[in-house]
């Protein structure tokens, strides 16, 4: 689950923690 919302190459960014920076991301749009 947490390597299929997590954006490859951007493990570091933790759009769980950071929900302004999931938006870049068209997995989470």
């Amino acid at each position: 689950m947490d390597s299929l919302e997590h954006p490859v190459g951007y493990p570091e960014l933790e759009p769980f923690s950071h929900p302004s920076l999931h938006r870049p991301y068209p997995k989470f749009t």
